[in-house]
């Protein structure tokens, strides 16, 4: 399909392509014959540029065709290397926001070879950017981080250390309730934070230390949006724990993390079969266990995710069993094809 974007321009600047030419963004198979039928028009090699399928081999290999080095070029291309920065340093490079600094590619090494380019360290720069390390903060602690809103509070790279490396920053510990890099740790090393009880909550990366830990937060078990109770980290023990709290039995009834086990502990609950029939995630056993209080009609919709899962093990064991069968029977039959020679 073509991109209307690129049709605009192609008739303002009155440019001759085809579809072949605004494709070549989207082609994941980009190759050096493309490359040298393309013309030189500008268009074509930002479009070409940024195909995350370029290699290095194709830059060096037409080192003189009009390559869009800079933003939205290959400083925005996912497949940008640190070879390709050595190969080039004197290209036009674009290291800011939009640029490498926002490229997940980004690494220690690109940093610490151009340490006197124009870096963004900031928001929707190197703060936020998932390739984020913890050797990069400690090679450049003074540079403009942020740690708040949009930055490494909410950055999925972020790590306890980090934290622990600047303690006294603007860190956004409401948000870090919610970031699903989460751990544990950070929240043993730094209990008397601003912690958010209800984000806490909805993060499929809580855990029921992590609950024991924080007593006092206002945690929702199930009574509002976005709960514990269809939180897919739900286990058995946080049920025992809290047994007393206003848990959605109804939400649990379709959390992926339901079990046996929890419909055994808690029997006399609200349990809600038909959404329980429904559920991607119930084992054979469950049903062949309640197969008088599931509905039918729910359970033939199902996908039944980990029955397939389990079929396609038992059914794999199956295969291995059978060939294992043919070769030891193989073995038998040349071991007896050899006695009788010999004898």
């Amino acid at each position: 399909m073509q991109n209307n974007a690129h049709l605009y321009l192609f008739k303002k600047h009155k440019l001759k392509t085809s579809l072949y030419n605004l494709n070549i963004k989207h082609d994941k198979k980009l190759t050096l014959k493309i490359i040298e039928q393309t013309s030189n028009k500008s268009m074509y090699w930002l479009i070409i540029s940024s195909n995350p399928t370029l290699t290095l081999e194709m830059i060096e290999k037409f080192p003189n065709k009009p390559w869009i080095f800079g933003k939205g070029g290959i400083s925005s291309n996912p497949s940008l290397t640190t070879e390709m920065l050595e190969k080039f340093p004197n290209a036009k490079w674009f290291f800011g926001k939009g640029g490498i600094s926002s490229n997940p590619s980004i690494n220690i090494k690109m940093l610490e070879k151009f340490p006197n380019a124009k870096w963004f360290f900031g928001k929707d720069g190197i703060s936020s950017n998932p390739s984020l390390t913890t050797e990069m903060l400690e090679k450049f602690p003074n540079a403009e981080w942020c740690f708040e809103f949009g930055g490494i509070s909410t950055n999925p790279a972020i790590k306890c250390k980090m934290i622990e490396m600047f303690p006294d920053k603007n860190w956004s510990f409401p948000d870090i309730s919610l970031n699903h890099s989460l751990t544990t740790e950070m929240v043993k090393k730094f209990p008397n934070k601003e912690w958010y009880g209800e984000h806490l909550s909805c993060n499929p990366a809580l855990t029921l230390e992590i609950m024991k830990k924080l007593p006092n937060q206002e945690w929702n078990f199930g009574d509002m949006y976005e709960s514990i109770s269809e939180n897919p980290a739900l286990t058995v023990e946080m049920l025992e724990t809290f047994p007393n709290e206003d848990w959605d039995w109804y939400k649990i009834s379709s959390n992926p993390s339901l079990t046996i086990e929890m419909i055994e502990k808690f029997p006399d609950e609200e349990w809600n079969w038909m959404e329980i029939s429904g559920n991607p995630n119930i084992s054979i056993e469950f049903i062949n266990k309640y197969i008088d209080n599931l509905c039918i009609y729910s359970l033939l919709k199902n996908k039944l995710t980990y029955v397939n899962k389990q079929l396609k093990e038992i059914l794999e064991n199956k295969i291995k069993l059978f060939y294992y069968l043919n070769f030891i029977k193989i073995l038998y039959d040349i071991r007896r094809n050899c006695i009788s020679i010999i004898y």
